[in-house]
């Protein structure tokens, strides 16, 4: 009873002993799907997956992995492999398996996924003047980005002429517009409004002491000035004028052009905005005039100190539209020359004010009588109009003359189609003719730039895809010593972006040179040799690759619209992003196959053309 126990303890402890040393020696090692991750925000959360392989590659089922970060204060990681951000920086994630482990890179760097503008529209009322300008940058998550060592945020005026933007994060306007500063940072982009309009508080009637004494009959030009807060003066102003005595002197609103109507003493107002200013003008009567004190109780001399206005006749038909001729006088008799007078029908409904070439008109709109009253200053005047119907107006005409019968102008149709029918030519034909490439003769050199929006997507596991967008752009050089033989060139570069947070920006640099003949103008068999560099930041891998393709191209509408299928075989690629657990690199299948099919549209020199286009290649598990 007392060695039993003892045999069954030393048998557990070989067991224990064992299988740990068993399951090690299984495994063959810990790889991450990917090298690194990305994190743009503060308190992102992304999912991190490794795989565990035996000696033979293949995949331990259920294998136990413990995550770990070199620095939690950059990031932290939960049991499942769930990374949350908490700072800005670099940092190494862990993921260990019985004795083995593999590491992550981890990089914390905050984007711009919006801007705030404090205050919301900048407002100025003065030129000159300078008002701050806060800009914040916040992250997907809502933190603000408070390093300026990872902030790459341009802001700049759209028009520096109106407003500008100084280092400080200062405002200074120049002069009255509106005009936005536009702040970006990686495709991220927003803008404030900036309002310039000067504020007058301050007005001055320019040249008060030559306006003194005026006589009747004079006209002039009165004019003011303006300043901003900052003591700057406003240009094109917009005032408003008023004349407090319009029996003495009469001022246009707008213009400010005044005129000497009557003896006496006048008050003109000028008015911008909340401030005002005034001017006291003294009008005298004219040569020979008596003054205006002297007292004469003569009709003669009363009706000589009262300006007058008189109205022409106006007679009107339905229809018809005609003037007031209209004359007003000074207290001395001298015609007012563009006398500023109102007008008004007591009945709208007869006639009509409108607006005609030669002033203000009147329509007659119905059969009736009514009454047009006339103002000028403090003097009113009335005219009684008639408007007679078309009929009697008519009939009143000299008997004999007899209305001519209206007759419909005849064209000969017939003769004009004859003569536009070599003009004219179906659509089909005309774009046909503008569109038709017009080619040299296929030999010697030929060099040509390309650019394009590519799309690019990656299938790297069965969990996991990648997919890019960017711009591509290179050359193409051609040599065709014959016209079915060509030695072909082309050099393509371009950054491709991704939108996922996990991703990298992808540097794509490929050169490839192809010997191309042609057993048909519709058929082309080619062969060549591609070298590709995809480059991120944290590696660069390279592509190396023969080419042996069979591509089918059929033109249409007079050589101006291509469709083009191809199939190439890529036999004896080689790639240096993968390796094994030794560290050899592992090579894709020897025979791999690439398929396109486009449409290209061409006019002149340009070629635009829309093109799928599709690599596999399979590597051995």
């Amino acid at each position: 009873m007392t060695r039993l126990p003892c045999i069954l303890r030393r048998a557990l402890l070989a067991a224990l002993v064992i299988a740990p040393l068993g399951r090690a020696t299984a495994q063959s090692g810990v790889r991450f799907e990917r090298t690194g991750y990305r994190l743009t925000s503060l308190g992102q959360r992304v999912a991190v997956a490794a795989r565990v392989t035996d000696r033979q590659r293949r995949l331990v089922a259920g294998a136990r992995i413990r995550w770990h970060v070199a620095d939690s204060s950059i990031a932290a990681v939960t049991a499942t492999g769930i990374v949350t951000s908490r700072r800005p920086g670099y940092t190494k994630l862990w993921a260990v398996a019985g004795r083995d482990s593999a590491s992550a890179l981890i990089l914390v760097d905050q984007w711009a996924a919006r801007f705030e503008f404090s205050p919301a529209v900048v407002r100025f009322d003065a030129v000159g003047s300078k008002l701050p300008l806060r800009v914040i940058v916040r992250d997907a998550a809502g933190h603000p980005i408070t390093n300026q060592a990872l902030r790459t945020t341009a802001c700049r005026s759209m028009n520096e002429r109106i407003a500008t933007l100084g280092v400080n994060g200062d405002v200074s306007a120049h002069v009255n517009g509106v005009t936005y500063v536009r702040c970006s940072d990686r495709g991220i982009a927003d803008s404030v409004r900036i309002e310039v309009r000067q504020r007058a508080v301050r007005i001055s009637i320019a040249d008060k002491g030559t306006f003194g004494v005026k006589t009747v009959g004079d006209t002039f030009p009165i004019r003011v000035s303006a300043f901003d807060r900052v003591g700057d003066e406003i240009r094109d102003i917009q005032a408003t004028w008023a004349s407090l005595n319009p029996s003495v002197m009469g001022v246009d609103p707008l213009r400010g052009m005044a005129r000497a109507v009557g003896p006496g003493q006048a008050r003109v107002v000028a008015q911008m905005g909340d401030v005002t200013d005034t001017l006291v003008i003294n009008v005298e009567p004219g040569s020979g005039l008596p003054l205006p004190m002297i007292t004469d109780t003569s009709a003669a001399n009363a009706a000589m100190r009262v300006p007058t206005l008189t109205l022409g006749s106006l007679y009107l038909v339905v229809g018809d539209t005609g003037r007031i001729n209209a004359s007003a006088k000074d207290a001395t008799g001298n015609v007012i020359v563009n006398p500023s007078i109102a007008f008004q029908a007591s009945d709208s409904t007869i006639v009509s004010p409108v607006s005609t070439r030669a002033g203000r008109g009147w329509l007659a709109k119905r059969t009736g009588v009514t009454y047009i009253v006339a103002q000028f200053g403090t003097i009113l005047d009335s005219l009684q109009v008639s408007v007679r119907a078309k009929g009697t107006a008519i009939a009143l005409q000299a008997g004999n003359r007899s209305a001519a019968v209206f007759e419909r102008p005849v064209f000969d149709t017939i003769t004009l189609r004859r003569v536009y029918a070599q003009r004219l030519d179906s659509a089909a034909r005309a774009i046909r003719r503008q569109s038709i490439v017009k080619e040299a003769t296929g030999r010697l050199l030929s060099v040509s730039a390309v650019a394009g929006q590519v799309s690019h997507s990656a299938r790297l596991s069965r969990v996991f895809k990648e997919s890019r967008t960017g711009l591509i752009y290179g050359g193409n050089a051609e040599l065709a010593p014959f016209g079915w033989i060509k030695a072909v060139a082309d050099l393509r570069t371009g950054v491709l972006t991704t939108k996922r947070t996990t991703g990298e920006d992808l540097n794509v640099t490929e050169a490839e040179g192809q010997l191309i003949f042609s057993p048909a103008p519709w058929l082309w068999f080619g062969g060549g040799y591609t070298v590709r560099t995809e480059r991120t930041e944290l590696a660069t891998q390279r592509w190396t690759f023969p080419r042996a393709s069979a591509t089918t191209r059929f033109t249409f509408v007079g050589g101006a619209v291509t469709t083009v299928t191809g199939l190439s075989v890529l036999p004896a690629a080689n790639y240096t992003g993968y390796v094994d657990s030794t560290g050899k690199t592992v090579q894709p299948d020897p025979f791999s196959l690439a398929g396109e099919a486009g449409i290209e549209a061409r006019t002149g020199i340009l070629t635009a053309a829309l093109t799928y286009y599709a690599e596999r290649f399979t590597f051995p598990v």
